[in-house]
């Protein structure tokens, strides 16, 4: 019998060719094929398993030629088998020679094992300098904010780290970049292992081997034992050395320990030097930490203040501690400012009246005419503002749309005129600058009649009409509610 083992993959793509049998979820196992053919397990899960077949084959042989017609024979008999030599049997050594290769595995097992020791120590070595060095940069980028320089030292360190030093050099501590890693066999046991092992056990029974010696004991009392003794303390030493590098051991469980500690800390700059090899972005997604702060779900006008706080965990010590920092106490501002203060309407005012003038008749003589009292470009006004946020920046800087009121003056009378338009806030809404629209009432003459148009003839008032204006206004107010 032999036993092979195989992947499933080679198995179908080998018999591609052949016919196929599916084994499928609901397949009754095992299933019975005959002549060349392909099975097919569907549905595997690659997710969670991998997969290999183990082969045991049996050789079923042929009939031979005498079974099929035996040779005939006189006696009516099968004829004799032909005598078949026994196997030649190997002399057993000598206990000159067990002794003798007792001596020289003696000797293949000291060098494997100083082989075994140069490497472990070799390993060990360089997985506590590996550890050593991710403490000193653990030190260094020990803020948890980084400054600039800190930040382009950390990317210079992980781009190094990917490519590990050699097993025979040491890490440069006083370099921040530089790597940590060293390269080498991070696994236990190193390589060697398995050879001193078999080296030892050869030893053992070599000596075992002459224990059973029917000489052994006259062979031991004749100027030998002192020799075997030392040999048997050899292999005794030897042994207890090799128990001290098997796996579950106090070295092996420390070099694993910091094997470990220094896969995890590989880890943890392998994305950043992944991120610097590919794109600004990439590396800004790991060095910030984006809070957003949304001003828009609160209902009915109302603001709201956020305090932001960071929590962060030191992930470098056995006991981390939850540290906690303010990151920000964000303001969400109320949609309406209600403001109040002065300003300037841009809508002419004039006002009519009769008053003194040239009777064109005779000028000479002085008459009652048509007139303004009253003839300006700009009025002052008092605003009242509700200002509902648009924008508001970091900078104290915020654009608002504005109504409300103008109270101002026509005709000797105070009319409010309403007003709306932007406003440029300042201070975090503390003084508002508003460039606005405003409808005006403002007095008109009538049809037929302009100004030096004389009194009399049954007109004993001015002849005019009052009608809204649209015009341009300009407010300074300041906030008085929010």
């Amino acid at each position: 019998m032999r036993r092979t083992l195989l992947s499933l993959a080679a198995l179908v793509a080998a018999g591609t060719s052949l016919a196929q049998t599916a084994v499928g979820p609901t397949t009754s196992l095992p299933v019975y094929t005959t002549g060349s053919t392909t099975i097919v397990v569907q549905y595997t899960n690659p997710f969670r398993f991998q997969y290999s077949t183990q082969v045991t084959s049996t050789n079923i042989n042929g009939p031979t030629l005498a079974a099929i017609a035996p040779a005939a024979s006189t006696a009516g008999v099968l004829p004799a088998l032909a005598p078949k030599a026994a196997p030649a049997v190997a002399a057993a050594p000598t206990l000159a020679e067990l002794w003798t290769a007792t001596g020289t595995d003696l000797s293949n097992a000291r060098t494997l094992m100083l082989a075994l020791q140069q490497q472990i120590e070799q390993a060990t070595a360089n997985a506590g300098a590996e550890q050593v060095c991710y403490k000193i940069r653990l030190q260094y980028y020990s803020a948890w904010r980084l400054d600039s320089k800190h930040k382009s030292d950390l990317i210079a360190f992980a781009k190094a780290n990917a490519t590990p030093v050699a097993a025979t050099s040491a890490p440069n501590l006083g370099d921040p970049t530089a790597a940590c890693a060293i390269s080498g066999d991070d696994g236990w046991p190193p390589n060697v292992y398995k050879a001193a092992e078999t080296a030892i056990f050869q030893v053992q029974t070599d000596m075992q081997k002459m224990t059973f010696d029917a000489g052994f004991a006259a062979w031991d009392v004749n100027g030998q034992k002192s020799a075997y003794d030392a040999t048997t303390a050899a292999l005794t030493a030897l042994s207890t050395q090799f128990q001290t590098y098997a796996p579950g051991s106090t070295m092996a469980n420390s070099f694993v320990a910091s094997v470990s500690a220094n896969a995890a800390e590989r880890n943890l700059v392998t994305p950043i030097a992944a991120a610097a090899n590919t794109s600004a972005a990439a590396v800004d997604s790991l060095f910030q930490y984006p809070i957003n702060v949304n001003c828009n779900t609160n209902w009915y006008g109302r603001g709201r203040t956020d305090v932001v706080n960071l929590h962060y965990l030191d992930i470098s010590t056995a006991t981390s501690t939850d540290t906690v920092v303010q990151i920000s106490s964000s303001s969400c501002l109320t949609p309406g400012t209600i403001s109040t203060g002065i300003g300037m309407s841009f809508i002419h005012n004039t006002e009519y009246n009769f008053v003194s003038g040239i009777d064109p008749k005779n000028p000479g003589n002085t008459i009652s005419v048509i007139g303004t009292t009253t003839d300006q470009a700009v009025t002052p006004i008092y605003a009242l503002q509700y200002n509902i946020g648009l924008k508001d920046w970091h900078n104290g800087l915020g654009m608002q749309a504005a109504v409300g009121a103008a109270l101002g003056s026509s005709s000797g009378t105070a009319i409010i005129e309403p007003i709306s338009g932007i406003s440029i806030s300042l201070m975090h809404r503390a003084f508002f600058i508003s460039p606005v629209l405003q409808i005006g009432r403002r007095e008109s003459l009538l049809p037929g009649y302009s100004i030096g148009f004389p009194e009399g003839n049954g007109l004993t008032t001015v002849p005019t009409n009052t009608s809204w204006k649209p015009g341009f206004g300009l407010t300074f107010t300041f906030s008085v509610a929010q």
